[in-house]
């Protein structure tokens, strides 16, 4: 009995390894792209400044968008489609504003570094060109750094939708309506925007390196065990 508890043990082990069982994890993204749609600048695109801007004032509507680049994959360093988003924290430094409110969205269209007011129809259209309400608002427009939760678009992301990232509106639509954020290209690497990712990976799939290792010290316990209860078989 005692041999076959073992045995059954060794196989109990096995199949939970290969199974896999759900790992958290987290990653810090900092590589990807922003900039800023600007109504009265309509056919000039500002992928490369150093501060994106947002204001609400009609006829002076600007609008910034930002983007995280390869947060989904296989490869390393990726949150594997499928994972459960824990936490998502968009982390910024506000480099001043007017205390108005700010309102993030999560892009449903495709924009990259030369999109501009015009490119975008006039602008994003918000409901049509992005989620219907926001992801995410915020009011904290005084100097020094603050994050925004936005672990439902990382959620949407893991789920297989395109990440096409977001856009940050004002709210207020007045001459006071605007606010100033550092940029993903400003030359002070520390003030530039990131993006942490707390996740749980999908249970299932190949077992990891170490997984894999206690496999096999398995597999080859039981196959020991197996070698010395055929030597002390008797022969026939």
């Amino acid at each position: 009995m005692k041999r076959w508890a073992r045995v059954i043990t060794a196989m109990v082990i096995i199949v939970g390894l290969w199974s896999g069982a759900a790992l958290a994890d987290s990653f810090t993204f900092t590589i990807g792209q922003d900039n800023m749609l600007v109504s009265y600048r309509p056919t000039t695109s500002y992928s490369n400044y150093s501060v994106n801007y947002q204001w609400g004032k009609p006829g002076r509507e600007i609008q910034t968008l930002i983007r995280f680049d390869d947060i989904i994959g296989d490869n390393p360093g990726q949150v594997p489609l499928g994972s459960t988003i824990n936490n998502a924290m968009l982390r910024f430094y506000v480099y001043n504003g007017s205390g108005r409110q700010r309102d993030v969205y999560q892009m449903t269209a495709d924009w990259d570094g030369s999109s501009t007011w015009n490119s975008m129809g006039g602008g994003v259209d918000i409901a049509t060109q992005t989620t219907g309400s926001p992801v995410a608002s915020y009011t904290h427009n005084s100097g020094g750094f603050f994050g925004i939760d936005v672990s439902a678009s990382l959620q949407s992301w893991a789920d297989g939708n395109i990440n096409y990232g977001w856009v940050i509106t004002g709210s207020a639509s007045d001459s006071y309506d605007w606010s100033a954020l550092y940029a993903l290209s400003n030359k002070n690497l520390n003030l530039r925007p990131t993006l942490s990712v707390d996740f749980t990976k999908p249970s299932g799939g190949v077992p990891e390196p170490g997984s894999m290792l206690l496999m096999g010290s398995a597999l080859a316990g039981l196959a020991a065990w197996r070698a010395r209860r055929r030597k002390k078989s008797p022969k026939t």
